[in-house]
């Protein structure tokens, strides 16, 4: 039971990072395109 609980917090974890990667990419990408845009 206990070893359940951990591995469902570590996945949740790992999912948790990998979007907030994600969303860093995206928000980096739309901020180039608008300072490409600006020049």
């Amino acid at each position: 039971m206990y070893l359940f609980y951990y591995y469902s917090i570590s996945t949740s974890i790992s999912n948790f990072i990998e979007i907030k990667k994600f969303r860093t990419k995206k928000i980096n990408k739309n901020t180039n395109l608008i300072t490409t845009i600006d020049k």
